[in-house]
């Protein structure tokens, strides 16, 4: 199903930033995103972006605050970005 909001995590550890590496299927390229996606029936923001980080990356996370809300020209998203405290792979705090 094609959701017209994609929720980004932006995940920084040690000054370091977690991008993903995706091969785009309309066009063939390589390109980078943050760990992301759309909201299931019954989430709210907090719940989709725990649950897409926790299936892209196999990381628990909790969210720490929204960074950003703003209105994307490209494709018709509306990115939201969330900074997040990582718990592990195992939800103890890392």
């Amino acid at each position: 199903m094609r959701r017209s909001i994609r929720y980004q995590a932006a995940i920084v550890s040690d000054n370091h930033l977690l991008l993903l590496k995706v091969l785009d299927g309309r066009t063939g390229r390589l390109l980078w995103v943050f760990p992301g996606g759309g909201r299931e029936p019954g989430e709210n923001e907090e719940e989709c972006l725990e649950r897409e980080v926790r299936e892209e990356t196999h990381l628990t996370v909790a969210v720490a605050r929204c960074l950003t809300c703003q209105k994307a020209i490209t494709r018709g998203y509306e990115p939201i970005f969330a900074r997040f405290r990582n718990l592990g792979s195992d939800g103890a705090r890392a």
